[in-house]
């Protein structure tokens, strides 16, 4: 019941956790406030959000095999074609679907590996023990995601990208903690269940 208004006169400090401690301990309980949000309101912070023919070609493609390159290909040219359809009113519907369907897949992409590392990472370092294949998968995932990240965000004066990707997978470590934790305390696993669509 209260309302919030911006205020551009006021200036607020913000006291930094600057010991490693701190700061990890306050990453976590960013994570634990996951399962308490998604309880409040429903659907709010899936760790991924996309359709199932974008998740299916990046799954596929993370499989590091010439059958999942072959499957991810056909299930973006399903995705050309029904985008295609759906734009077929407009000037160069080819055109138009081709640079959607490049950009989900991209996204795509990017919220898988970014989940691997973030969200999921417990089953992902479980997955990783088992088998070769898995390991070098999450090995090129978080170093992709963390050199695209990078180089998002890179500031003169910045961290470089080999210490920017260390603090930032030890970032995504202590949030999924938190996620975790917080899922377990809530018993609900709402806050870890994707958002895919058809």
């Amino acid at each position: 019941g209260w309302r919030l208004r911006y205020e551009p006169v006021a200036r607020v400090a913000h006291d930094h956790r600057v010991s490693f401690r701190e700061w990890f301990s306050r990453k976590v309980f960013y994570g634990t406030g996951a399962a308490p949000l998604e309880a409040r309101h429903p659907g709010t912070v899936p760790p991924m959000a996309m359709s199932v023919w974008t998740l299916v070609a990046c799954s596929a493609v993370a499989t590091m095999t010439r059958f999942g390159v072959v499957v991810a290909i056909l299930t973006q040219f399903v995705t050309l074609v029904r985008l295609r359809r759906m734009f077929a009113e407009l000037d160069r519907p080819t055109r138009i679907a081709a640079v959607l369907t490049g950009q989900s897949f991209a996204g795509g992409m990017w919220q898988v590996a970014s989940a691997v590392c973030r969200h999921y990472w417990p089953l992902t370092f479980v997955a990783a023990l088992l088998s070769s294949k898995v390991r070098r998968a999450v090995v090129a995932f978080a170093v992709a995601e963390g050199i695209w990240d990078w180089y998002s965000h890179r500031e003169g004066g910045g961290l470089d990208p080999v210490r920017y990707i260390f603090y930032k997978r030890l970032d995504d470590l202590a949030y999924g903690a938190g996620l975790w934790k917080g899922v377990v305390d809530a018993r609900d696993p709402a806050a870890l269940m994707p958002d895919i669509r058809s």
